[in-house]
């Protein structure tokens, strides 16, 4: 019980430090909190601790840390079934996973925490998420997916309360319909309908005798 409470102690301070912008403090005492933490068997206390070292370590550009901190965050997450600390730790960890340029495992990373943001009906969640992996789409050259993503984070908003995230993601899409790639897409496709219109005509010509 002394070693639960030291733990939170050491974690209440780190936010503490956090909030007055204290980093390296913050990260000392959730460290030490940690390692109470683990001698007493606060697993949800090392789950939310793991996932703040994440953020730090992802702040600081330590990526291959943070990835670290939020995997094992994830994992007890998912032991204790927090489904909002799983979609958290889903989200932190595609993040990292973006950074580093893993474009594929940041793909499925974001995939799975939209899925439990759909199941909970949180369209603001839904929408940073459909961001996310139109930015992964945009990074692999997708442009098809990576607009149908954007346009989808565009609908889940709030015309009236979202307006600078409407402006972001128009921003995004607008960019991306002025790259060549784009607009020789396009183009293609313009002339493969034309060309299937074009056939489909002569086939009717033909049936019509």
């Amino acid at each position: 019980m002394a070693e639960i409470e030291e733990g939170r102690k050491f974690e209440k301070i780190a936010l503490d430090y956090l909030k007055q912008n204290n980093l390296s403090e913050a990260e000392s005492n959730f460290l030490q909190a940690l390692e109470h933490m683990k001698q007493s068997g606060d697993e949800e206390g090392q789950a939310y601790v793991l996932g703040n070292l994440g953020n730090l370590c992802f702040q600081s550009r330590r990526l291959d840390k943070a990835e670290e901190y939020y995997g094992k965050a994830l994992t007890y997450m998912e032991k204790a079934n927090d489904i909002r600390g799983i979609e958290s730790s889903l989200g932190n960890l595609g993040s990292v996973l973006f950074y580093k340029g893993d474009l594929d495992e940041a793909e499925e990373t974001y995939k799975r925490a939209l899925r439990f943001l759909e199941e909970a009906n949180d369209t603001e969640g839904q929408s940073i998420y459909n961001e996310n992996l139109g930015n992964v789409y945009l990074k692999k050259d997708d442009l098809t997916k990576a607009e149908d993503y954007f346009n989808r984070a565009k609908t889940l908003l709030d015309s009236e309360k979202d307006k600078d995230r409407i402006k972001q993601v128009e921003d995004k899409l607008d960019a991306l319909q002025k790259r060549p790639k784009y607009v020789e897409g396009k183009e293609e496709n313009l002339l493969k309908e034309i060309e299937s219109l074009e056939k489909g005509g002569k086939k009717s010509e033909v049936l019509s005798k």
